[in-house]
């Protein structure tokens, strides 16, 4: 008799013999309990067997099939599993291989930033640059206009990318980025299509102007598909949108960038300081 309430001796045999694991038989039962979305109870508990070494580091997950009848999910689901436990570091896909086991447990995130000056922050852009998918002309219509806050009508040179950790080409992209660069300042375009350092960088040299002003704004979201599949991220998982406007020091504005980044994969850091007398010194 099987030793599972929900699950029949013959599906348990059966079950065993296609994965080779006969703890997952009953795990893969208890996983559809719950309040969580099912592809999070199914990397979670992907991620306990991997922390226990029932999957070595240097070994192979299951393929999608097997884990298919061993969690009861459709392809999908699966598919968000093994996203969720990619951009939490601990498995990578590669082609003609499978799913090979990175870690035993979360990587901590794989890019901070902390800068304390404009010159600081460009020169810290390289750790993480900006691999080129697509660059176009684009004119901001009253949608787009609404999210770059300029006038509707203004041209830019848009740079679709994404940005990866130096010397990590097997993980995923740290981000996804969308540069505007002003078209008044085309004669950079050239060089968006590899660039070395930052896009800013790129347009102090180039055109030598010089970059005075940036704001910057934080916003969380959940990831659409789009962004989800280019990113090797769940969807609906959280993610942080940064959007900066550089403004050069006649204020006018010269490049807006938009990047998304997943959960656990880029830490931004303030650090304040009070200005005027101390505690105690008045």
């Amino acid at each position: 008799m099987s030793g599972h309430p929900y699950i029949s001796e013959r599906s348990e045999s059966r079950l065993a013999r296609t994965t080779g694991h006969h703890y997952f038989v009953f795990m893969a039962m208890d996983v559809v309990r719950g309040d969580s979305p099912l592809f999070r109870r199914i990397s979670s508990n992907l991620a306990e067997a991997i922390s226990r070494g029932d999957y070595p580091v240097g070994g192979q997950l299951p393929p999608e099939f097997t884990l298919m009848r061993m969690f009861g999910a459709s392809r999908f689901t699966i598919r968000e599993a093994l996203a969720e436990l990619r951009a939490r570091g601990l498995i990578a896909s590669r082609r003609g291989v499978g799913t090979v086991v990175l870690r035993t447990a979360p990587q901590e995130a794989a890019f901070s930033e902390t800068y304390e000056s404009v010159d600081e922050f460009l020169a810290g852009i390289v750790q993480a640059p900006i691999t080129t998918l697509d660059i176009t002309d684009v004119v901001a219509d009253s949608a787009l206009a609404a999210q770059l806050r300029c006038e509707e009508g203004r041209q830019f040179i848009m740079l679709r990318g994404e940005r990866r950790r130096l010397g990590h080409p097997e993980e995923p992209p740290i981000a996804l980025v969308r540069g505007y660069v002003n078209a008044a300042y085309g004669l950079i375009r050239p060089e968006l299509a590899k660039p070395s350092e930052a896009l800013a960088s790129i347009a102090e040299r180039a055109l030598n102007v010089r970059v005075q002003r940036i704001v910057q704004e934080l916003q969380p979201i959940a990831l659409d598909a789009d962004e989800a599949a280019g990113l090797a991220a769940p969807v609906g998982s959280p993610a942080i949108l940064v959007w900066r406007w550089y403004y050069l020091d006649n204020d006018d504005l010269i490049i807006i960038a938009r990047s998304t980044y997943p959960q656990g994969r880029m830490v931004f850091r303030t650090e304040l300081i009070r200005s005027g007398p101390q505690a105690g010194n008045a």
